[in-house]
């Protein structure tokens, strides 16, 4: 593997373009499910089994900014609320950012799961973030491509503004790629840390 400083700057581009808190919105869809029940009047039937008491198809979120336009869609084929437990699971959830002046992001993984508290989030099954290339050059003139980071597992919490897998993870970009097992990104610290195993390729910047 080369290390240096093209792997640290490779780290803290990736630190940098996953906005954690972002994902925290994936949440915010449990709470239009609790609304429901609780109109409904199910909520404390004091069911003990493991089954949903709502199952909704096709959920679909959209945020507008101020001129209308969308800055953040997130999606799901099913969503199901447990009331034993009160956890929210999802299937297929997709995540779509798109702010003014910054890449596309996207989020999106076979399942997931928000716990009671609304502190953890899980996304299981092919897990799959990545960030369209910048179109403006930094200081030197030089230009980010496309960021991708690929998972079979990702626990995001949300408050602590932080992700973390103990699975084999895959970081992609221009310049190489990098694989580990394990991670942990602090988002407000702007780190990440790759626990072990860790190889990979990457090449220098042209100048």
């Amino acid at each position: 593997m080369t290390r240096g400083t093209s792997s640290q700057r490779l780290l803290d581009r990736t630190a940098g373009w996953l906005p954690i808190l972002l994902l925290a919105a994936l949440a915010a869809l449990t709470w239009w499910l609790d609304a429901q029940i609780t109109s409904d009047g199910n909520r404390g039937n004091g069911n003990q089994r493991h089954d949903p008491d709502l199952i909704v198809e096709g959920v679909r979120a959209v945020e507008l900014d101020k001129e209308g336009k969308p800055v953040q869609i997130i999606a799901a084929q099913v969503a199901r609320h447990f009331p034993d437990d009160q956890t929210v699971e999802f299937e297929h959830p997709h995540i779509v950012v798109t702010q003014p002046d910054r890449p596309r992001f996207t989020v999106r993984s076979e399942r997931g799961r928000v716990s009671a508290d609304r502190e953890n989030i899980w996304f299981e099954g092919k897990v799959e973030a990545e960030r369209e290339g910048e179109s403006q050059a930094d200081e030197h003139g030089n230009t980010a491509g496309p960021v991708r980071l690929s998972t079979e597992y990702l626990q995001v919490i949300p408050r602590q503004d932080r992700a973390l897998t103990d699975r084999p993870v895959t970081i992609e970009e221009s310049h190489g790629i990098i694989r580990a097992t394990g991670l942990e990104l602090d988002n407000r610290e702007r780190t990440i840390k790759l626990v072990s195993k860790i190889q990979g390729t990457l090449q220098p910047a042209n100048k």
